[in-house]
């Protein structure tokens, strides 16, 4: 055991008189660098910077074991939000299914509707003009249902009416379904 022990900065512990110069690895230490007492055996300061190495290790060891769980935990969470959006989705969908039906009901049940249909399926021809009747988005509703089915018109003439952005959108939906009309004229609307 050392007289009065120091650390040095070198990492050696050694004996007070020993300096300036470690005995150990030959470092010289001037007046600048001041040694640190270890306040007790070498043996001492060594145990404790185990412990302290130790300490530090089982501190690691479960901080990534409280990473691990939650990563798994945020996996498990994107998860379920995934799952909940697609119901969202389907949920959507079908809310927006039922919408649409409801407005096309509606609309055949307006009567100015109704006797635009009733014109429209007596017509033979494969094209079809109404144009300045005001028309409005329920009668392009009604025109939509119709549309989808068609087989016969390959030409839709409805400009000059007062059909706006929902009645155009039902005729786009409409025409999705649709491989007979060839032209759809929605000008002036």
């Amino acid at each position: 055991h050392f007289k009065e022990p120091v650390m040095l900065q070198c990492g050696h512990s050694v004996c007070k008189e020993c300096l300036p110069t470690c005995p150990t690895c030959g470092m010289h230490f001037d007046g600048s660098i001041t040694a640190t007492a270890t306040g007790g055996a070498p043996d001492e300061a060594l145990t404790r910077a185990q412990a302290e190495a130790a300490q530090a290790r089982e501190e690691l060891a479960h901080t990534r074991q409280t990473l691990d769980q939650t990563r798994q935990e945020l996996a498990q969470a994107r998860q379920e939000l995934a799952q909940a959006n697609q119901k969202i989705g389907d949920m959507t969908a079908r809310f927006e299914a039922a919408a649409e039906a409801r407005k096309v009901e509606e609309a055949e049940h307006d009567p100015k509707v109704a006797e635009l249909l009733e014109k429209i399926r007596r017509c033979t021809g494969d094209t079809i003009r109404i144009c300045g009747k005001e028309l409005n988005d329920r009668c392009a509703i009604g025109l939509a249902a119709w549309l989808a089915t068609n087989d016969t018109v390959t030409e839709l003439d409805l400009s000059d009416n007062q059909i706006g952005d929902e009645g155009a959108r039902a005729l786009a939906a409409a025409l999705s379904k649709n491989s007979t009309l060839t032209e759809l004229d929605l000008s002036n609307n």
